[in-house]
């Protein structure tokens, strides 16, 4: 298989989405940094963002088709399962963490309060809870093994809490799944100090 580069940064929590799915497909990869605004970069993706997915000569851009594409096309672990429901429903999940949270994120992080469970939950609190009641007492998101929902949901919640959270207690399956996550070698390899390293 031809060499995947993504064009982004790994403080950018969807361009770390991009690299875990890699990591859990085993899968080479090469990062590249993304001038933002540049021609170059509009001509990747006429939006703007990142990531940017660069393979056999095309582009992909926006995360969710950019995983959809890497699970598809690569060898090893399969991120969707095969029965339409529980496809559909990592499917769903996955869409619900990059648009609900995404926008947390980004608000958090221009208030300064990444990091903060109390500040978190009081404003966000509403918005996390469907995704605790998703695991339940599953170790995955929504199903009963990794899914393209998990990658996009970790790097989301690592980057709100930090690296050791202390949720709320109506969220402690979320807080366990974080935990769990966290010591997958796709989390390790690609760790980031949000608290520290601010995205410009």
């Amino acid at each position: 298989m031809l060499p995947l580069i993504i064009h982004g940064d790994l403080r950018s929590t969807r361009t770390r989405a991009v690299a875990m799915c890699c990591e859990e497909k085993g899968l080479a990869y090469r990062l590249e940094p993304v001038e933002y605004g540049s021609p170059a970069h509009l001509q990747q993706n006429p939006f703007g963002l990142i990531p940017v997915l660069q393979h056999a000569g095309e582009y992909l851009f926006e995360t969710a088709a950019i995983l959809y594409y890497v699970n598809d096309v690569a060898p090893g672990p399969e991120l969707l399962p095969d029965e339409p429901r529980e496809r559909a429903l990592a499917m769903q999940w996955c869409s619900a963490a990059l648009s609900q949270l995404t926008s947390a994120a980004a608000w958090c992080e221009q208030h300064d309060v990444l990091g903060q469970a109390e500040a978190i939950e009081q404003r966000f609190g509403e918005l996390l809870l469907p995704f605790s009641l998703a695991i339940g007492e599953q170790e995955f998101v929504g199903t009963a093994s990794l899914t393209l929902a998990d990658l996009c949901l970790y790097p989301l919640i690592n980057k709100l809490y930090g690296g050791q959270p202390t949720l709320a207690k109506d969220l402690s399956s979320l807080q366990r799944w974080s935990n769990m996550m966290a010591l997958r070698d796709s989390a390790l390899v690609t760790q980031v100090d949000y608290l520290h390293r601010r995205q410009a």
